[in-house]
């Protein structure tokens, strides 16, 4: 380097012997102890280190720009920048990099690894842990030259691999692909292996699965031919020979449960289902004590003894209480529907939630009956409440609930006149609400109908015609004339049309859904029975005193065929039936004579 005047890194004489850029950290002591070969090391690595970077490890304008002892001070403590980080982000790197034919960027990448740790090692503040000899340093180099390991790295694994990889990447690239041929051989063999297990997996479920489906088919087979038989028994015990002509479906029905367990000795799935539909059949029949006779076997039903055991025995349940209530056994039904009530909501399953929500219901009603609406209301709030706190539940039976409360609205504003307008607002609500149902669903139509009743309470007739018109049409054109809803709506029009003095549209939709149910309902139904004392009714208020007194004989002995228990509707009729003899006594007179029957 050309001598620079007042510099400096320029020999000076009294104090130091050597140039101050290239001085090892022993020589810028004042003491100048330990100088040795180490020292000339130290500087041969200087000097590497400004041919590859292209400036002093301390660079040469800081040492200019100091006083010569904050030199010294530089020299002994600062650490040195690495080679591959100068040559970046030096005042000069792109300079030098090109005077190298290199970029700034590139030759950091030759610099780093080796290069660095041998430069680093050579720089070194301790004496012992630089080289020791100029010989050292020059193996080393030599070393980095030819690839080989250098002294000055630390001899990790992953340093060796490469090391040996580059000296034989041949063989390197050879066992690198033998290598990766293994891994895919076996991610190949394991994919395969897996797939093999799924389809085992699949094919053994399959195979369980129609194997069930099998034993399955095999029990609806038998259960089927057995409930075919057994309804070929039943009917026998119809015919002439065995019951004359005049046999009815209650005896029928009667005398064919006795013998559920002969026809039926092993079928037990079936038979608990023919029990379950006969005892429905005598509910439906006002028979309530026949109902609890032939159900009782499976309330009693252990609940691993089927796959369906459970389900049939809150089913049951559910008839024995209705049963109950149409005997009057209120106090007996009570305990029932509270004691299922707890069973049920213990179990925390969506199906055992249904089968509560269930017996709440059937349990509201029976409050309603005995005049406890208001613990009924509460009943069905607290239901509706848990609903709406995220118990499991469609939508469908959500709104069926909501149904239920209105119901009990209506059913309240009968006894109490104050409570009719609550009733309407809570109906109006539900109402604007249930637009997510679809238009056909029975919810929406008891909502209607229910709508409708409120508006009678309230002596709005003409709103009350005009709103059961509307839903009889809807009914009718969704679910056909003879669906219930379709009659029960038939039957209320023709009160409204009565309350409006509309006498002849009264009759007329009277008569229609009175053949209507003639045509739909078995022999005792309560339905029918309901609709033959409306026809009574009807016929003595238009003056027909002889066609209303034939409906209420009708009527009486409709109820002294199905054998209810409760007195109460049989006296009613007599009382009707005194009430119209004197009225009609020619015509009585002259069918006793001729032995008409009331049919």
């Amino acid at each position: 380097q050309p001598l620079i005047p007042g510099a400096v890194d320029t020999t000076q004489m009294g104090c130091l012997l050597g140039t101050i850029g290239y001085m090892s950290p022993e020589q810028a002591s004042t003491g100048q102890r330990d100088v040795d070969t180490r020292s000339d090391v130290y500087s041969l690595v200087v000097i590497l280190y400004e041919l590859l970077t292209g400036s002093l490890p301390i660079p040469r304008q800081e040492l200019n720009r100091t006083s010569l002892s904050q030199a010294l001070d530089m020299i002994q403590h600062r650490d040195v920048e690495a080679a591959s980080w100068r040559v970046k982000n030096h005042a000069e790197a792109e300079a030098h990099a090109r005077h190298c034919h290199q970029t700034p960027i590139k030759l950091s990448q030759l610099l780093q690894g080796d290069l660095d740790a041998i430069l680093e090692k050579g720089l070194s503040k301790d004496p012992n842990a630089r080289y020791q000899s100029a010989g050292e340093l020059a193996e080393d180099l030599e070393r980095y030259l030819r690839g080989d390991v250098v002294q000055a790295r630390q001899r990790t694994f992953w340093y060796l691999s490469q090391k040996l990889a580059r000296r034989h990447w041949r063989k390197a690239l050879l066992i690198g692909g033998l290598t990766l041929l293994f891994l895919i051989s076996w991610v190949v063999i394991a994919i395969a292996w897996r797939s093999a297990e799924l389809a085992r997996i699949q094919t053994e479920e399959l195979n369980t699965k129609l194997e069930n489906e099998r034993r399955e088919a095999l029990i609806l087979k038998v259960d089927s031919e057995k409930t075919s038989g057994f309804l070929e028994t039943m009917l026998g015990f119809s015919t002439p020979s065995q019951k004359g002509a005049d046999a009815k479906i209650s005896d029928v029905l009667e005398e064919a449960s006795k013998h559920i367990d002969a026809m039926f000795p092993e079928q037990l799935r079936a038979k608990m289902l023919v029990r379950l539909a006969m005892g429905r059949t005598f509910l439906r029949l006002s028979k309530p004590i026949d109902a609890l006779r032939v159900i009782q076997q499976v309330i009693d039903l252990d609940n691993v003894t089927i796959k369906e055991s459970g389900t049939m025995r809150w089913n049951a349940a559910y008839i024995e209480i209705e049963a109950m209530i149409q005997l009057k056994r209120y106090k007996q039904a009570e305990d029932r529907c509270k004691e299922y009530m707890k069973c049920t909501i213990e179990k925390h399953s969506k199906e055992e939630w249904s089968n509560y929500r269930a017996f709440v219901k059937a349990y509201s009603r029976l409050l309603t009956k005995l005049d406890r609406i208001a613990e009924a209301k509460q009943l069905l709030e607290t239901l509706e409440s848990q609903i709406s706190q995220g118990a499991p539940s469609d939508t469908q039976e959500f709104w069926t609930l909501r149904t239920d409360i209105a119901w009990l609205y209506v059913t309240w504003a009968r006894y109490d006149s104050s409570m009719m307008s609550p009733a309407m607002q809570v109906i109006q609500t539900y109402m604007k609400e249930m637009h997510q149902l679809e238009d056909d669903s029975l919810v929406i139509v008891s909502l209607r109908s229910l709508h409708a009743q409120t508006l009678i309470l309230q002596a709005r007739y003409e709103e009350a015609r005009e709103a059961y018109q509307s839903l009889l049409s809807d009914v009718e054109r969704i679910h056909g004339e003879t669906h219930y809803h379709a009659l029960g709506v038939m039957q209320n029009l023709a009160k409204v049309y009565e309350m409006l003095g509309q006498r002849r549209q009264a009759r007329a939709t009277l008569m229609r859904s009175f053949k209507l149910l003639q045509k739909t309902c078995a022999e005792g139904d309560p339905v029918i029975l309901n609709a033959t004392l409306n026809m009574s009714i009807m016929h003595e208020s238009h003056g027909e005193h002889w066609l209303a007194l034939f409906h209420a004989v009708a009527w009486h002995n409709g109820l002294a065929k199905i054998k209810r228990e409760d007195g109460k509707e049989l006296e009613a009729a007599n009382v009707i039936i005194r009430r119209l003899l004197p009225k009609c006594a020619t015509q009585w007179m002259l069918w006793q004579t001729i032995g008409m029957k009331a049919q």
